[in-house]
């Protein structure tokens, strides 16, 4: 460690070249080893656990770490953005743009055909586009090769036909995914097939390539290479990550925390399930941010997440109408400022808070009825978006459960049954248990439930494949009911 102390002030001090700095020592490459060398050099981690002394000991040096190689980014990239504001500046064409771009109305180009008639350029004066696959194919149409370096992100979601003549544009490619997270959303695709009308004149007889998204292509290409992040970053508190690490990945490796507060909150509303919504868990949402700290530094960022479309709508509305109390108005507009927002479970991916609340909704109708249909959770890729779910909160989670206990208490047999449909609902409901077990502070049963969790963990090829849906899409089966 003192070793790789001293070759960070190096770096600081910029004695390696900013080009050297840029390729051969990242942030994220530095960063990951240290932490991980830190955490590993202490040995036994139950033991570590243990000793608060050590852990704060651990914690100073990466602070340090961290600080060191922050700064050196920070002169590494002045310097290098000094050298390009120079160059661009000395650049042919930077004139001739300059005029183009201020013209107004039908004579002024638009960048597509900027793009077509000047690309080498564009990419000299714009060296990183941050864009989607389609707006590459379109700016670059008919040329290959026009990066150095391509690097897809959140590529579970990337379906391989937006994305294919995309790889042709890249000398270079990085995909980046994780498989247990969310799939291609296919929302509307139920409802816009018609819309596309087939020739049968003109059949296509290839052979089909049946993969569900470009992660999924990549991985089964023998010329990309799979490398994995194993050091788990966001998790504050190592509990808000070892129920999806026991269940799903069994190799995260988690820091270590001397907090001692309780990172998980099971609030049991057992409110009414009633037309997509439950007015009992929205009402105690409002309760719940009345009753959040809110310093006033750096307050917290909060994220409200739903199973549906139709919870969040009406969440949305009750924080309005809530705000006509100037008490919470003035409660709630540092929350607001600092990102609260309120999803539903396939927009969350890609995003973090500091607080999670969680409205399960699900609950018994009025005339006292409980059905086990949790919308998407009961799909083949249902836990995906679970542990997207379990796994957005830096510090805490707040579940809201209207799930009556003899349901979700039978998560045991449901993570045995050998379909990916129910395990994918057992997940669900060992989730809720161990929230309560976590919230009641009975570590007795949270280990427990982490146990059959492991014992149960996720084994594609073992899981059974789906039943036939009934639905075409999730938009057909919010409208349905």
């Amino acid at each position: 460690l003192p070793l790789m102390s001293q070759w960070l002030v190096e770096i600081a001090e910029l004695r390696l070249s900013p080009s050297d700095f840029e390729f051969k020592h990242c942030l994220a490459w530095v960063e990951y080893h240290a932490i991980r060398h830190v955490i590993e050099s202490w040995g036994d981690m139950d033991l570590l656990l243990m000793r608060d002394s050590k852990i704060h000991q651990i914690e100073k040096e990466v602070k340090k770490l961290r600080r060191i190689v922050n700064q050196a980014c920070i002169n590494a990239i002045c310097k290098l953005f000094k050298t390009g504001v120079t160059r661009i500046e000395r650049h042919p064409t930077v004139h001739s743009f300059r005029q183009e771009f201020a013209k107004t109305g039908r004579n002024r180009k638009s960048l597509r055909k900027l793009y077509h008639r000047h690309p080498l350029e564009m990419t000299q004066l714009f060296p990183i586009h941050l864009t989607t696959p389609e707006v590459i194919c379109n700016l670059f149409e008919g040329r290959d090769e026009c990066f150095d370096l391509l690097i897809f992100d959140e590529a579970s979601q990337v379906e391989l036909q937006d994305s294919a003549t995309c790889l042709l544009k890249g000398t270079s490619i990085v995909v980046a995914g994780d498989e247990h997270q969310m799939p291609p959303s296919n929302y509307f695709k139920g409802s816009n097939d018609h819309l596309y009308e087939e020739d049968d004149e003109d059949e296509y007889t290839g052979a089909d390539i049946e993969v569900e998204s470009l992660l999924e292509f990549c991985q089964q290409q023998p010329h990309f290479h799979s490398r994995f992040l194993d050091f788990h970053y966001r998790s504050h508190h190592p509990y808000l990550i070892q129920f999806s690490n026991r269940a799903i990945y069994s190799r995260l490796v988690v820091r270590p925390s001397t907090l001692t507060y309780k990172p998980i909150q099971l609030l049991d509303v057992q409110g009414t399930w009633e037309n997509q919504h439950n007015l009992d868990e929205i009402d105690e949402i409002i309760r719940t941010l009345r009753e959040i700290d809110v310093p006033a530094e750096n307050p917290p960022k909060v994220m409200i997440a739903t199973f549906n479309v139709r919870q969040r709508t009406e969440i949305i509305r009750a924080i309005e109408e809530a705000k006509v109390d100037q008490a919470f108005r003035d409660h709630i507009t540092p929350l607001e400022e600092a990102g609260l927002n309120v999803k539903n479970l396939e927009n969350l991916q890609g995003d973090e808070c500091d607080i999670l609340i969680i409205s399960i909704g699900y609950g018994r109708t009025p005339t006292g009825r409980f059905v086990r249909n949790y919308s998407l959770i009961n799909r083949k890729n249902g836990y995906r978006l679970l542990n997207v779910l379990v796994t957005r909160a830096r510090y805490k989670v707040i579940v809201l459960n209207s799930i009556p206990r003899e349901v979700h208490s039978q998560f045991e047999q449901e993570l045995t049954s050998g379909t990916q449909e129910r395990w994918s609902r057992g997940l669900l409901h060992g989730y809720i248990q161990y929230a309560q077990a976590v919230s009641t502070g009975d570590e007795n049963r949270m280990n427990r439930i982490l146990d059959i969790l492991q014992s149960n963990s996720l084994k594609e090829d073992a899981r059974q494949q789906p039943t036939d849906e009934a639905f075409e899409s999730p938009f057909e089966e919010e409208v349905w009911n």
